[in-house]
């Protein structure tokens, strides 16, 4: 009953989130709800161990259920509030990828499938989930930019320049025809978890390298840093929050000045 009210509500991504917190607590989903108590929330969030992303988003999940049911009178307490999330321990840090892993990158495009894909991610600042959600018609090649981005106010629906060096590729996607940009084998949305492993880890292997998806938009960061481009410029197309910045509304000035300096970076 709450899903049915909720779902054409929340973004896509929030979608996903919701979906695998679902999966995480399988062993409750043909308990009546009056049964459900803390211990069982527990155990849930418990098996999930360190992951500890996966423990919030499950709290969330039923934060949102307890609400509808308790303004529903279907209960009367929300176990979520007790939940125990146990320690944030960060246990990875991001590290951009060098030149010459770049360069490494370059030299074996057209030699391996899907590595266009991460030059894509590194010449725009897309995190992993953003460019997976990008449509067909969020990009303007005439006008050579992509509109997306998701997860926070200032970063939804910002404008993208299309680097140079990246354009035929993205082209190449385009031309496809599919929904989405970026598809998998089936030419259908690719999931972030399919880009994860099956794609961007296997590069990552067969290259000899060690990164993770989200290590492409550190990387932007960096070269925008090292080629000196306006900082401003970097909030807005990495999607940052800014007190520099009033408003979303983008003028033809503005694009222009991003496709500027997005071509600083070599």
């Amino acid at each position: 009953m709450w899903w049915k009210q909720k779902e054409n509500q929340i973004s896509n991504s929030t979608i996903i989130a919701y979906n695998s917190a679902w999966k995480n607590c399988k062993g409750l989903h043909k308990e009546p709800f009056s049964d459900i108590k803390l211990v069982h929330l527990q155990n849930c969030m418990d098996k999930l161990e360190d992951k500890y992303g996966a423990k919030r988003d499950l709290k969330a999940l039923w934060s949102q259920i307890y609400d509808y049911a308790i303004a529903n009178d279907m209960a009367n307490r929300k176990y979520t509030s007790y939940l125990n999330l146990g320690k944030h321990i960060v246990k990875t840090t991001h590290k951009p990828f060098t030149e010459e892993e770049i360069k490494t990158l370059w030299n074996n495009i057209d030699r391996m499938e899907y590595i266009d894909v991460i030059l894509i991610y590194i010449y725009t600042g897309f995190r992993p989930i953003e460019l997976l959600e990008i449509k067909r018609e969020d990009v303007n090649l005439q006008e050579r930019y992509i509109k997306g981005g998701v997860k926070t106010e200032s970063g939804k629906n910002r404008i993208v320049p299309i680097h140079s060096k990246i354009f035929k590729y993205v082209e190449k996607w385009y031309n496809k025809g599919n929904e989405y940009l970026i598809t998998n084998s089936q030419n259908k949305k690719m999931l972030y978890r399919n880009w994860k492993d099956e794609k961007f880890g296997k590069i990552m292997e067969q290259l000899d390298m060690k990164h993770l998806p989200h290590d492409t938009r550190h990387t932007f960061a960096t070269l925008g840093d090292n080629y000196n481009m306006n900082k401003l410029c970097i909030k807005r197309i990495m999607g940052h929050a800014s007190k520099d910045i009033t408003d979303k509304v983008y003028t033809h000035k503005d694009i222009e000045q991003l496709k500027t300096e997005i071509e600083k970076i070599c």
